[in-house]
């Protein structure tokens, strides 16, 4: 089996070269994947002064990782919404992906993406209830969506499910090649940002292999900020691992006619890619135990025993504390410092957000919803600092470099796991997954 995600198998990116020299630039965007690529799209419409800097490959990380639903219906998020922050937010939410959805499906459809228009299902194995407070809150903030009791097409038996209609999937991957290949001369791989220092007006960002880039704006777009500035996000935010296996072989009477996730973390997900079934499910939050890739395989052998499965793979998400997106300004002190993170499992439409929103596309008053700095008050902010500070007291492990909490061996995927902010080290020590800047020292006796 792979682990490489069916997007990275069946396509090639463009390679472009990396920063060979200081630069100036009015909008430096570090980051490239889809909020990063969507960013330099807009820019070069509007004809504005942009570079973009990846210190891999672009669209190569979180990108590569997608399911690629592309949907305004996040679970069962606005009952959530609007019980704990009223109608305004919750109605500005759905708005503002109901405009990525639109704005998302009118570029697809004339890209080479394997677009194609989906019914969004998302059930709940436990209570008809759930759905129909749902349906309740989308009518109350202009949306729609259709109870159905007993869905069929899914392998398990939910109570009921909430149906969107005219929501779509397509290949990310292929969409991120076509809106790079216009920004050819924007565009820079292999080019890791270290550091950012005001410099009068603007400021200046040093990357790995010494240059120096002057920008006026700075947006950082690398999954989870690569560099805090006092912006708290290792507390307003913790991050989750998602498992997905692509199964081959199914009868095309058995493949779902929809794209469909559960009401819970550990409830299946599917969407189809041709004659094939990504089944996903059984996540959870990173560095703590979860069901992982076997039960996902027990459950593909349990409800599809014809199938083959031909891909593993996995990704990881960072999770805000109430269900929304930070995006904008980084830290108040730093006004021209942009932000875009915390998509909680949904970056298709909320990375369109996000370009909108920080290419001035967007109506204010809905971008401001996702202002980094709102409240705080909430539980998880709690659970955040209590499972930080127990596992930086623990001794004898070993210690991840971000802020030095102790690392849990992660057998199933053979790497050391912060459970404190999700970063991920391979057995050897290099990186997998940050915030962390630095390898670690490679681990005795595993």
């Amino acid at each position: 089996m792979h682990n490489q995600s069916i997007w990275a198998e069946t396509v090639t990116m463009p390679n472009f070269l990396p920063l060979t020299q200081d630069i100036k630039t009015d909008t430096l965007i570090i980051g490239g994947g889809m909020t990063g690529l969507l960013c330099g799209h807009f820019m070069k419409e509007q004809g504005r002064d942009y570079i973009l800097i990846e210190q891999n490959q672009i669209a190569g990380h979180t990108t590569a990782g997608t399911t690629a639903k592309i949907t305004t219906q996040h679970g069962l998020i606005y009952s959530n919404l609007l019980r704990y922050q009223g109608e305004d937010i919750a109605q500005g939410y759905y708005l503002a992906n109901k405009e990525a959805l639109q704005r998302l499906t009118d570029m697809a459809q004339n890209t080479d993406c394997d677009f194609e228009y989906q019914t969004n299902l998302v059930y709940d194995m436990e209570s008809e209830v759930s759905i129909e407070d749902e349906i309740k809150a989308l009518e109350e903030i202009g949306g729609a969506g259709i109870f159905v009791k007993k869905p069929e097409g899914l392998p398990v038996t939910p109570k009921a499910a909430i149906a969107t209609l005219n929501q779509a999937q397509f290949h990310p991957l292929k969409f991120a090649k076509a809106i790079a290949a216009p920004q050819q001369e924007h565009i820079y791989e292999k080019t890791r940002a270290l550091g950012i220092e005001k410099e009068g007006t603007g400021y200046i960002i040093s990357t790995a292999d010494g240059h120096a880039i002057r920008a006026k704006e700075v947006i950082i777009a690398t999954h989870f900020p690569f560099k805090n500035i006092r912006g708290l996000y290792f507390i307003k935010m913790h991050q989750s691992r998602s498992y997905e296996i692509l199964l081959e072989g199914i009868g095309k009477d058995k493949l779902p006619p929809f794209m469909a996730m559960g009401s819970q973390p550990e409830n299946l997900s599917l969407r189809t890619y041709k004659d094939k079934l990504i089944l996903g499910g059984h996540g959870g939050k990173t560095g703590e135990n979860h069901g992982n890739f076997n039960q996902l395989l027990e459950d593909a052998r349990h409800y599809y025993p014809e199938a083959k499965v031909t891909r593993t793979w996995a990704a990881q998400d960072c999770m805000t504390l109430d269900q929304m997106p930070y995006i904008g300004n980084h830290n108040p002190s730093y006004e021209n410092i942009k932000v875009a993170t915390g998509y909680n499992k949904w970056g298709m439409t909320n990375s369109m957000v996000a370009a909108l929103a920080l290419t001035d596309q967007m109506e204010r008053e809905i971008a401001d919803i996702f202002y980094p700095h709102r409240s705080m008050a909430h539980p998880q902010v709690l659970v955040n600092l209590a499972t930080s500070t127990a596992n930086l007291l623990k001794l004898k492990r070993p210690r991840c470099s971000h802020l030095g909490c102790a690392l849990v061996w992660n057998k199933e995927e053979q790497s050391w796991d912060c459970p404190c902010h999700g970063s991920r080290f391979h057995k050897e020590g290099s990186i997998l997954n940050e915030p962390a800047q630095k390898p670690i020292t490679k681990p005795s006796g595993v």
